[in-house]
């Protein structure tokens, strides 16, 4: 992990602060050499080059500032699609997905099955608006041009709970797939486990 950070950090303090604005949606203070854009619905101030950054009043987890400086440094700029897709259909998903499902989807299934309104609840506290997909959905804005829809099927006498995390089509224009599976389970995790809970965000790059 130590690794990935740095070189994180690296990428970011040669990239042009200019352009990583212009790109991912920042808003640039050259005066104090700051980006500052939301994550999850919260601000995010990361100072160039030392790559230093706050969020609000909580501490992000490590693989949380790894996504924050690879959207930075990798954003391309690309409009939103207005097509969301699966994590099976990025950029080499298929070898991953099984996993994703399963630190993703499946925690999201558990949490919401037998309520699945209770997933909009849980998701205000990170800038969430409804969605009318399934039994309930909600669009999480991860990054300013970076969203997930994330879905909820309620069980029934029929069928298990079922849950999805979705990327707008335009997704690998800001992250890898590898970062995007980091994203979506992170997003997903603070969802289920609520603000209190930062230290459970620990998905790996598979």
């Amino acid at each position: 992990m130590t690794s990935v950070l740095e070189k994180a950090r690296a990428d970011f303090a040669r990239a042009d602060p200019v352009y990583m604005a212009r790109w991912s949606g920042a808003v640039h203070h050259p005066a104090r050499g700051e980006l500052v854009l939301d994550y999850c619905g919260h601000p995010c101030t990361v100072h160039h080059p030392s790559a230093s950054m706050t969020w609000g009043q909580e501490k992000l987890h490590p693989n949380e500032e790894v996504l924050v400086l690879q959207y930075l440094s990798e954003a391309s700029g690309l409009p939103l699609r207005g097509e969301w897709i699966s994590f099976l259909e990025l950029p080499g998903g298929p070898h991953h997905d099984y996993l994703f499902r399963q630190e993703a989807h499946l925690p999201l299934a558990r949490a919401f099955g037998a309520m699945p309104l209770g997933l909009r609840e849980a998701s205000v506290p990170w800038g969430a608006q409804p969605a009318t997909f399934g039994d309930a959905a909600c669009v999480v804005q991860a990054f300013p041009r970076l969203p997930l829809l994330l879905i909820v099927w309620g069980q029934d006498e029929e069928s298990p709970a079922r849950a999805a995390v979705l990327f707008d089509r335009s997704a690998p224009g800001y992250l890898t797939t590898a970062a995007l599976y980091v994203l979506g389970i992170a997003v997903a995790r603070r969802v289920v486990e609520g603000p209190a809970a930062p230290g459970s965000i620990t998905p790996q790059v598979p």
